[in-house]
């Protein structure tokens, strides 16, 4: 008797709500950082490195690095993601394959752009 191949629904391992005031990151071990929707600039998804999304927020970049982030860009875009945690135990863990989870969260400070003082005369 073969037993039956039980598919279920992928699972989405960040919370979305209606109107986001906020987007919350936590990186698992060190940094849980909060930045309100009005700082968000951009996000970037390269086609050459599906596994890692870049999210312009005022002067930081939160590098977010997983796996089937196309849900999580989706909500991004949006504007109804509120909050994800990495979870680097799923990397290796073959029943999560079909799921969108993140694996590791980084926190990249961009400098701005020099401001140069015009010379009083």
């Amino acid at each position: 008797m073969n037993t039956p191949n039980i598919t279920r629904k992928p699972k989405l391992y960040f919370e979305t709500v209606a109107n986001a005031h906020t987007m919350s990151f936590d990186d698992g071990s060190i940094h849980r950082r909060n930045y309100p929707w009005l700082q968000y600039a951009e996000t970037r998804w390269e086609r050459s490195d599906e596994s890692t999304l870049l999210i312009k927020i005022g002067e930081v970049v939160v590098k977010l690095r997983g796996h089937n982030l196309g849900p999580l860009y989706a909500a991004i875009a949006d504007h109804s993601f509120s909050q994800v945690k990495a979870m680097p135990a799923f990397e290796n863990e073959p029943d999560k394959m079909m799921d969108t989870y993140v694996i590791e969260i980084e926190f990249l400070v961009q400098p701005s752009a020099l401001k140069v003082k015009r010379a009083s005369r």
